[in-house]
């Protein structure tokens, strides 16, 4: 009988150190950049792996941190309450919106030449956005993690089954 079990189930009954290092490193020996060069050289299938990979390198964790928050103010709930205490004046509320957002689009992504045309709008939204921040923990910032690490087959094969292959098994 085989026995599979998953990065994630060989965690989940109490992890010893050595078992969450081990996982620390299995995660840091392959980046995303290195998946996909590998992904191109890999057609169409079904993989069968059975192998043994020695992880070679150092691994440094720094240490734990706290920073200050931060918030991003909901902008389209903004404006939708805005709009939706504009009262008798929601129409032309409405219309002047559209002409708004119509200007800060030809003006570029984030409409910054117009914000920093109205000044007291930038320092009025720092001042809530400072306010807002003052009264919310700080965040925990779990260490940074340095790895060196290279994989290396010790043994092993990966063989394929391809479609063809089992339309014919079939």
């Amino acid at each position: 009988m085989t026995r599979h079990l998953s990065l994630t189930a060989a965690l989940s009954d109490e992890p010893s150190r050595l078992d969450c290092l081990t996982a620390l490193a299995l995660s840091r020996a392959i980046t995303n950049k290195a998946d996909a060069v590998a992904r191109e050289g890999v057609t169409e299938g079904h993989y069968d792996i059975d192998m043994t990979v020695r992880l070679v390198g150092t691994i440094e964790v720094l240490a734990d941190t706290d920073k200050k928050p931060t918030v991003s103010i909901p902008m389209k709930e903004v404006l939708a309450l805005f709009v939706a205490r504009s009262g008798c004046t929601r129409e032309a509320s409405v219309k002047l919106l559209r002409e708004c957002m119509t200007d800060a689009l030809l003006h570029g992504v984030k409409g910054e030449g117009a914000v920093a045309a109205a000044a007291d709008i930038a320092a009025e939204h720092k001042k809530v956005v400072t306010e807002m921040l003052e009264g919310l923990p700080r965040t925990f910032v779990a260490g940074a993690v340095k790895a060196d690490i290279e994989a290396r087959l010790v043994s092993g094969s990966c063989l394929a089954t391809t479609p063809d292959d089992e339309a014919t098994a079939a």
